[in-house]
């Protein structure tokens, strides 16, 4: 099943957009942490915490990291691209690598910062 020019020119819409997601929101989570210092000073870290949670949760995670996976999952099966390209095989498991790490090692972690800071 292959879909019409159209229909690749939005699903490229859809990924670049997710894209800027993704890196988007790692800008603002390392802005984020560039004031960590300071809010600790302040009294600022559970908000600092707490938008560093929703950033990464909503942003990178859903937005960013799982829009890439499957825009380009469906650019692979519904375009001429497919899974020949070593450098789409490639790209798809660093995706795929980037959210699992990022799943299981980063996201408990940032969790119980986060309820660590608002106690």
């Amino acid at each position: 099943m292959r879909i019409s020019s159209t229909g690749q020119k939005w699903l490229k819409l859809v990924h670049l957009l997710a894209v800027a997601a993704w890196l988007g929101g790692a800008l603002a989570l390392l802005s984020l942490n560039v004031y960590r210092s300071d809010a600790l000073a302040r009294a600022w870290l559970p908000g600092v915490d707490l938008a560093s949670s929703r950033v990464d949760l909503w942003v990178v995670v859903w937005m960013g990291a799982v829009g890439c996976m499957v825009t380009g999952l469906l650019f692979s099966l519904l375009t001429g691209w497919g899974f020949k390209r070593g450098w789409i095989l490639l790209k798809y498991a660093l995706t795929l690598t980037c959210v699992l790490i990022g799943t299981f090692a980063l996201g408990p972690w940032e969790t119980r910062l986060c309820e660590l800071s608002l106690q």
